[in-house]
């Protein structure tokens, strides 16, 4: 139990030094037996003994707790592994049978093999990525099919029971799901394996074939899709060229220092960011199959007025100034090439000289303004 006891997840001002005040710290862990005496100790002693209470603190979780004599608190609660009993309806004060460690027997070709080494966390991991369960491969499978193609074959992705949906093409969630494995479960062999796909490369306009299939679930075009916040946020940190490429820490995504990607960033299951909110980030609280996409007057506000796009769009121009590029037609050319990829048509090119030849307004000169429009236009957003 000893788990229960230093792994909590405590954040309160009042931190230096290694040390904090556990004043009106309150934590219910009724129903488990003697580790609540213990945390009530805890609690009590380092309440009336602050000065001398000492215990470690990485990213705001308590993960030790040592009394001033040095003998660590969680000494004598680690012991042996043992199987648990069933919770009757989930309380853990009416108690079932005993149940051995093992895998789960409805996923299992007859009576599951007893876990035997240590906890048995190794063995379920092994169990869960064996060849003989496919249902993993599967999942993965569809889950960055639908991440590329903006639809996965299995339209239920955390649900491939009988209340599911089934797969739009079984055969080829199969050979994928087989190959996968063959392939030593790599990501990067899969990615390769369906970005380069004549599927993949197939163009988001419509065609003739609209008439018979609308929702596109023969995969006669690509699916139109909308980047995520994340990779939206690292485009235009890496076209700015403020893209921090180092490691470290996680950071608050608020932080104006924060320029490394979005991957990285700190995420609270208290408060989500509200950047990420915006754009549809699913609650880290619940489990979450896929995301909505929506569009809300408050994602076109940021996209104006947001301190991060903006100092994006004036990093952009001044990546320009520092490769020397001074004329109008260069600077255009350059980035429609670092944004969107490709050279502006002879229109564009007109319709952006007579924006940057307008009047000059305070705070933005006309070329920033036009750089925070390239980065936020459909073309940067959406992948076609």
């Amino acid at each position: 139990m000893s788990g229960l006891i230093f792994r909590v997840f405590f954040r309160r001002e009042g931190l230096f030094n290694g040390r904090v005040s556990f004043h009106e710290f309150v934590y219910d862990l009724s129903g488990y037996g003697d580790s609540v005496l213990v945390l009530h100790v805890i609690v009590v002693y380092a309440d009336e003994h602050f000065d001398a209470f000492d215990f470690g603190i990485e990213d705001g979780l308590v993960n030790t707790l040592a009394l001033p004599d040095g003998t660590d608190v969680g000494e004598g609660f680690d012991g042996e592994a043992q199987d648990l009993n069933i919770f009757i309806r989930g309380n853990v004060e009416r108690k079932g049978p005993t149940v051995p460690r093992r895998f789960i027997r409805v996923l299992s070709d007859g009576e599951p093999r007893p876990f035997k080494e240590g906890s048995g966390r190794k063995e379920l991991a092994e169990a869960i990525a064996s060849p003989q369960n496919p249902l993993t491969a599967r999942v993965m499978v569809n889950r960055v099919w639908g991440m590329l193609m903006g639809r996965p074959l299995v339209g239920t992705p955390s649900n491939f029971g009988h209340s599911g949906e089934l797969p739009t093409h079984p055969e080829l969630l199969d050979d994928l799901a087989v190959r996968f494995m063959e392939n030593d479960w790599s990501i990067k062999w899969l990615v390769r394996e369906v970005v380069l796909s004549a599927t993949y490369g197939q163009s988001s306009l419509s065609s003739e074939r609209g008439a018979q299939d609308a929702s596109n679930v023969l995969m006669w075009r690509v699916n139109r899709r909308r980047l995520t916040v994340e990779q939206w946020r690292d485009m235009a940190l890496f076209t700015s060229g403020r893209l921090d490429r180092n490691g470290g820490k996680s950071m608050e995504l608020d932080d104006p220092f924060n320029f490394r990607r979005t991957v990285y960033a700190r995420i609270s299951r208290l408060k989500l960011n509200d950047l990420l909110m915006q754009f549809d980030y699913p609650d880290a609280n619940v489990h979450a199959e896929k995301r909505s996409v929506t569009t809300t007057p408050a994602q076109k506000l940021f996209m104006l007025n947001s301190p991060f796009v903006i100092g994006a769009a004036k990093s952009l121009v001044a990546r320009l100034g520092a490769e020397g590029i001074e004329e109008d037609n260069a600077k255009i050319e350059r980035v429609y090439g670092v944004v969107l990829g490709r050279k502006p048509r002879i229109e564009e090119i007109e319709m952006a000289k007579d924006f940057l030849s307008g009047p000059e307004e305070s705070g933005m000169s006309r070329l920033e303004q036009f750089a925070q429009v390239m980065l936020v236009c459909s073309e940067a957003i959406y992948v076609d």
